[in-house]
């Protein structure tokens, strides 16, 4: 991780991509993370498949090229997910009521409205 010259987030999040087979998809999604394009789903799975802007797709690259490249998966979603876990575990939230999510570091998030 420390030769990768990305945020330790993001080196964690694709050293485990390549490990699970899901490195190109990891990649995207870090990609509109890092560029701070504004994402118009709160779920990163799907973001995964969606178009790139240009900066995001040399960002993506970028990162694509810092790890070892194998096979990637056909079953992705959950494989992604774990890497996801892997790189933010602080941002992990779980649905309590319809609109309030508990985060994994004691504070609670509201959304405005439903997803």
């Amino acid at each position: 991780m420390a030769a990768m010259p990305v945020h330790p987030r993001l080196a964690r999040l694709m050293l485990e991509a390549s490990r699970r087979g899901v490195a190109r998809r990891a990649a995207r999604v870090a990609a509109l993370v890092s560029s701070g394009e504004r994402l118009h789903t709160p779920d990163l799975l799907h973001a995964a498949e969606a178009p790139l802007n240009p900066q995001a797709s040399r960002i993506a690259r970028q990162l694509e090229d810092q790890v070892p490249r194998g096979r990637e998966v056909a079953q992705w979603e959950r494989p992604l997910a774990e890497c996801l876990l892997a790189g933010y575990p602080d941002r992990v939230a779980k649905r309590r009521k319809e609109f309030d999510y508990p985060l994994a570091y004691g504070h609670a998030a509201r959304l405005v409205s439903p997803l």
